[in-house]
């Protein structure tokens, strides 16, 4: 399959649209994205607090994203000038953003697999041969109404400038 190229413009947070559809299938399912982050991946929020905010790269929604959802997230570290990737994961509203362990650094323009496994109280991250495990406070239902994820600039800011992004299934 060929590259998706997704462009989050300065002054924004998303890309493109969501998308809804039904998703079926038994637990644990693997979802596998390859990326390639562009250039303008890198921004500096000097030393504001908002520097640790975690950018959202893609993942998979149930229902609603803002209370139930799992994603690969990621942000710029200006000390290393590598992209940090992260699980995200709302639950019931509420996320992991402050708790949220760095599973690999990446540097722009370099492909890099990432992978989400989902079983019915978990979910496992992986990138690089790194995996960081979070758990779930909920068993999901394996017939899922839901959506794929796509890159989010945000946090509280909107996009510096144009970030581009690279996805392949």
């Amino acid at each position: 399959m060929s590259w998706k190229r997704y462009t989050i413009e300065k002054g924004h947070h998303v890309s493109e649209p969501v998308k809804l559809g039904l998703h079926a299938g038994g637990f644990p399912h693997l979802w596998r994205m390859s990326v390639i982050f562009g250039r303008g991946c890198a921004y500096d929020f000097g030393n504001h607090p908002d520097r640790y905010d975690i950018n959202k790269l893609w993942g998979y929604s149930q229902w609603n994203h803002m209370a139930n959802s799992f994603r690969v997230g990621w942000r710029w570290n200006r000390e290393s000038s590598m992209v940090e990737l992260l699980p995200f994961v709302t639950s019931r509203g509420y996320d992991n953003r402050f708790s949220a362990p760095v599973i690999c650094e990446v540097p722009l323009e370099q492909a890099i697999e990432t992978e989400i496994l989902v079983g019915r109280g978990s979910c496992q991250f992986r990138c690089d041969g790194k995996s960081a495990d979070v758990a779930l406070d909920r068993k999901l239902s394996p017939i899922r109404f839901g959506y794929f994820l796509r890159p989010y600039f945000g946090g509280n800011r909107v996009a510096p400038h144009d970030i581009e992004i690279h996805l392949r299934k």
